[in-house]
């Protein structure tokens, strides 16, 4: 992958499918790392729950692409 600046864009160039479950995984990582930080640092419950909510929803989109990423390496 390459990031080139195109008229004060940054433009990503020469992207494979490979990168973008990568980016993918990455992002639902992050999205654990954040929402579980924020859910240890609320006093309200209700939100607590909800934050819990999304921490399985990351889990369950961070297995998805892992098993599409690994499907995707066994097809090469």
């Amino acid at each position: 992958m390459k990031i080139q600046d195109k008229k004060d864009k940054l433009v990503i160039v020469d992207f494979d499918e490979f990168e973008a479950y990568r980016i993918a995984c990455r992002i639902e990582e992050e999205g654990l790392q954040f929402y579980g930080k924020l859910a240890g640092s609320v006093g309200d419950p209700k939100i607590a729950q909800t934050l819990n909510f999304l921490i399985g929803e990351e889990k369950n989109h961070l297995r998805f692409l892992e098993v599409s990423l690994s499907g995707l390496r066994g097809n090469r």
